[in-house]
């Protein structure tokens, strides 16, 4: 049995969903769309790091687009606008990084016994710096405002990040590095603007709201202005992009790990798995699963999809026989 850090937290989060998602490998037929944002920026970042131009990595998303109707969407159209500038400025505000560093893997894929509990994981990027030191870095997108602020509950909360922690534990002995890994983020802010008004306009007396709402939408931003707007605030704006160092004292790191350790002992005797209530809705929504656990939806539904368990390890599908 494999443990990730995404199946750890999932069992963390509910153990019902866990059980979905890893054991009768059943996901959402349609993914969020945060996903389908966060999964094409990550394309555009790797293609990045593999020293690939900027209209290859806009290409490879481009292939990954045709792969869902989200991005026909009217919602979907205007991410993947903005998709294309958030990796854009990326290669603008990160270039100077490729002789900062030296580049050891993209998207490395590790496994480690610990405890007689078999760990594995897939690191986004691992760098060494000019002191032979190790950093692992995770990407990720996000929208909160929060970002900004070092001391907000976002970086708090990634202080004490599993997976981090135990790519850490993992990745400690890779040949050369001096001392233990440095753990970074690698943030993308997302914007939540939508195309404007290219004036001020108000409701004439004379007009009714039919007329006045066409005028509204004539006076509006296309597509192609709006695009080319956020290209430009993303290739100007740098504070857009943070890469933040995230310190972890050995005591912290120890103490997580035993934790990690303890949950995966769980994870690998369980033969139950309940449902944590208060994990069924969020300020997201509600579970994905919360239908088929009121027993109104079925995992066998067209609502679901099968999915190997840890899909996004394809070498170690491989060697178990997946």
């Amino acid at each position: 049995m494999l443990i990730t850090a995404s199946s750890l937290n999932t069992y963390t989060q509910c153990p019902r969903r866990y059980e979905y998602s890893y054991i009768k490998e059943k996901i959402p037929a349609s993914p969020q769309a945060a996903l389908l944002v966060g999964t094409a920026v990550h394309i555009g970042i790797e293609a990045f790091w593999n020293s690939l131009d900027v209209h290859t990595s806009l290409h490879n998303v481009w292939e990954f687009f045709k792969e869902s109707d989200f991005w026909t969407s009217d919602t979907g159209r205007l991410e993947a606008l903005k998709v294309k500038a958030y990796i854009t400025g990326y290669y603008a505000h990160r270039s100077a990084m490729l002789s900062e560093y030296e580049v050891v893997a993209v998207e490395h894929e590790w496994t480690k016994v610990i405890d007689g509990i078999s760990f594995a994981g897939k690191v986004d990027l691992v760098l060494r710096d000019k002191k032979g030191r190790l950093v692992l870095v995770d990407h990720k997108t996000s929208g909160s405002s929060d970002v900004e602020n070092p001391g907000s509950s976002f970086w708090r909360g990634l202080s004490y990040d599993t997976q981090m922690i135990l790519y850490r534990e993992a990745l400690s002995e890779i040949a050369e590095s001096k001392g233990t890994p440095t753990l970074v983020y690698d943030v993308v802010r997302k914007t939540k603007s939508k195309p404007a008004q290219r004036k001020r306009i108000a409701k004439k007396k004379s007009e009714t709201k039919f007329e006045y709402d066409a005028r509204k939408i004539a006076n509006t931003e296309t597509d192609i202005e709006y695009g080319a707007k956020i290209l430009r605030t993303y290739a100007e704006d740098d504070t857009r992009y943070i890469w933040r160092e995230i310190p972890v004292t050995q005591d912290e790191a120890i103490n997580k790990t035993e934790e990690i350790l303890y949950i995966g002992k769980q994870m690998s005797n369980d033969v139950m798995y309940p449902r944590f209530q208060n994990s069924c809705v969020s300020r997201w929504g509600a579970c994905p699963y919360f239908d088929v656990c009121c027993g109104t939806d079925s995992l066998e539904s067209s609502s679901f999809k099968s999915r190997p368990a840890h899909v996004e390890l394809p070498n170690q599908g491989e060697k178990n026989g997946k």
